[in-house]
């Protein structure tokens, strides 16, 4: 304990921890935390903190950079025959609690997506692959924060360094193709979705190795060997972007399109996948709703033999199979009829609906007059356009029966 308040007295890095726990819990409690029960989605979830914490990191070793570079402001013990080691001392008074912290967060992730998160087709191996790509990352920020320190006074050192994390976020983890520092950050599910190994492992030896190379090789630019020193460090960073330009382009990958697997057995079978098992009464009793429904009221032939979760890769792939979207239920939100409804009359395997030109005007005026149409037998609708509009509109508006089977039968034929 003597030794941490010590630390915590002589160096501001460690102080960073308080702010990446902030930005750990916060970023854990936002949003209704969708990603529970999906593993590539909960790591990349993660990643949103590097936003902040990286540039933050990078200021605070500043700082202690631009203290150790004047010993006289720091007791003795920091200093060392070689430079580079106190350095590499307060880059790990800042890195290593982050990165503690980070490994805490998902841990309390996994807790909490359990036991769905089990059910992941991702291998843990991979999983233990993308956390040590963004843990490095806590490292690189710190050593970047390092370098920028020693040529400044401990105050601009602060500004230049989070500064400079920030534009490294922009810069080498934003972009399109291998990015240095990306991480992910999805707000949107990953299922179906898996990372390139070859990707993570070429980017994790990446950040160790200029790491390094900012800690050690270049803060012993004054040691005995200064020219053995900059060969080093140019060779490590050419090979940055030599693997930016020709390494792996692709961060994450496709898996196969596998159909969800855990089915309530009614009719028509309606499945979820097993990740999302939190949520599948509420597809099922929001499904069978808009079934009775439309049953009761002679319209059943709009209603299909199977219902089917999509992901980001899976879609129906007969007109016997609807599919339906569930982004809004793992968010905690209620399922808007509108949306339930036009997921169960769209013609899901029809590959005209996903390309680059949008179908005609025709596949819009046929989904919306049946969207329409099956609102307008629901009990309760909540929609307003519906709710509000007087029955002789209603009628008026919504298709007979005779006329929505016409219409189904050109949309599940792809003739529009």
């Amino acid at each position: 304990m003597s030794r941490l308040r010590y630390l915590t007295r002589t160096l501001v890095g460690p102080w960073g921890a308080v702010v990446v726990a902030g930005l750990e819990i916060a970023n854990l409690m936002q949003r209704g935390r969708p990603w529970r029960g999906e593993l590539v989605w909960t790591v990349d979830w993660l990643g949103i903190v590097f936003f902040a914490a990286g540039p933050v990191l990078a200021g605070l070793s500043a700082v202690d950079a631009a203290r150790i570079t004047r010993t006289e402001s720091l007791p003795v013990l920091m200093v060392s025959p070689q430079p580079w080691r106190a350095y590499l001392h307060a880059v790990a008074w800042t890195a290593g609690p982050a990165s503690i912290l980070h490994l805490l967060a998902f841990a309390a992730a996994i807790a909490m997506g359990w036991p769905e998160v089990a059910s992941s087709s991702v291998g843990w191996g991979m999983v233990g692959l993308a956390l040590l790509a963004q843990v490095s990352q806590f490292w690189w920020y710190a050593a970047l924060g390092s370098v920028l320190g020693r040529f400044l006074s401990p105050v601009a050192a602060g500004i230049m360094g989070a500064v400079g994390g920030l534009g490294a976020f922009y810069l080498l983890g934003s972009g399109e193709g291998f990015e240095l520092l990306a991480v992910g950050g999805s707000t949107v599910s990953r299922l179906g979705l898996t990372w390139n190994g070859g990707y993570l492992g070429l980017q994790t030896t990446l950040l160790i190795g200029t790491s390094m190379v900012m800690i050690v090789v270049i803060g012993g630019m004054r040691g005995r060997r200064p020219r053995r020193n900059g060969v080093v460090a140019m060779g490590i960073l050419m090979a940055v972007v030599v693997a930016m330009l020709f390494g792996p382009q692709r961060r994450i990958l496709a898996m196969e399109p596998d159909p969800p697997t855990e089915c309530f057995w009614g009719d028509p079978v309606v499945c979820v996948y097993p990740e999302h098992g939190r949520i599948a009464d509420t597809v099922y009793a929001a499904v069978y709703e808009a079934v009775d429904a439309a049953r009761q009221n002679g319209y059943g032939f709009l209603v299909s033999e199977y219902v089917h979760e999509v992901s980001r890769v899976y879609f129906p792939q007969d007109a016997d199979t609807k599919g339906v979207g569930t982004d809004q239920l793992l968010s905690g939100q209620e399922w808007d009829d509108f949306d339930l409804i036009w997921d169960l009359v769209t013609p899901w395997h029809c590959p005209e609906i996903r390309d680059v030109t949008a179908p005609s005007d025709i596949y819009f005026e046929s989904m919306e007059a049946l969207v329409f149409t099956w609102l307008t037998l629901l009990d309760e609708p909540a929609d307003p356009q519906i709710a509000d509009l007087p029955e002789d509109l209603l009628e008026e508006r919504r298709l007979d029966p005779a006329r929505a089977r016409e219409t189904k039968a050109s949309l599940d034929t792809c003739d529009f």
